[in-house]
């Protein structure tokens, strides 16, 4: 993956902190994230860094996704 789409995605995920970290709470009483926040993420490209080429995803570096995972986590715990 070049660095420009892992910094395009941490950029995005990055834009969902507040919106991850408003929803912390709920996430903790109902023990499940909103879904939205997933479509977010999905959007952002988070769920392909990992992903082969191959298969459609952008074949990041782990410290792109460990990155961009630490981030989520520094806003809710269990979305990240």
């Amino acid at each position: 993956m070049t660095t420009t789409a892992s910094e395009s995605v941490l950029t995005s995920v990055r834009s969902l902190l507040p919106a991850i970290a408003a929803t912390a709470a709920d996430v903790d009483r109902n023990g499940a994230v909103d879904p939205q926040v997933i479509t977010h993420l999905h959007a952002a490209g988070y769920f392909s860094l990992l992903q082969p080429r191959a298969f459609g995803g952008l074949e990041a570096e782990p410290d792109d996704y460990l990155t961009a995972t630490r981030e989520l986590s520094s806003a809710c715990m269990s979305t990240g």
